[in-house]
């Protein structure tokens, strides 16, 4: 499923269990693989009225944003885009790398998690999760992933 749910407004906002900074964006099928199949929905515009009905109700800093213009629920001109897309490219650029692992759903993290070896990294991104609303599962695959390394040396 092509399109993506972009964050427009102006800070961090709190929603699909995890933080999404200003100018990022969530792929439709990362959200479709999450909430899609536990709620039994079919892929495509059912899946989209879902998520703007639900999800997004009242989430006015949240758009939608499809490759077919007719379906996009607010439009933003190319020179708005642009500049949200170099904004979150430079924002995304400047976190860290520890910053970066705290950010990532649990989807990419159990992806993600079981190639990183640096030991410490593990270790300074598990503190900070732990201090973040919904990170218990992070933390979860941190702590295991810590183990397996301290069990290798």
């Amino acid at each position: 499923m092509e399109g993506c749910v972009k964050n427009v407004g102006p800070s961090w906002i709190y929603i699909f269990k995890q933080g999404i900074p200003q100018g990022a964006t969530i792929s439709l099928d990362e959200l479709y693989g999450v909430y899609g199949e536990k709620n039994n929905l079919d892929e495509g515009q059912d899946f989209i009225d879902w998520l703007n009905n639900v999800k997004l109700k009242g989430k006015s800093s949240l758009v939608i944003e499809l490759p077919s213009t007719k379906h996009k629920v607010k439009t933003v001109t190319k020179k708005e885009q642009a500049a949200a897309d170099k904004a979150a490219e430079d924002a995304y650029e400047e976190l860290s790398d520890i910053d970066k692992i705290v950010m990532m759903t649990v989807v990419k993290a159990k992806d993600k998690i079981p190639h990183i070896t640096d030991k410490k990294q593990l270790k300074y991104a598990l503190q900070v999760a732990k201090q973040k609303p919904n990170k218990d599962t992070l933390c979860i695959l941190l702590e295991k992933r810590i183990r397996e390394i301290e069990q290798v040396s």
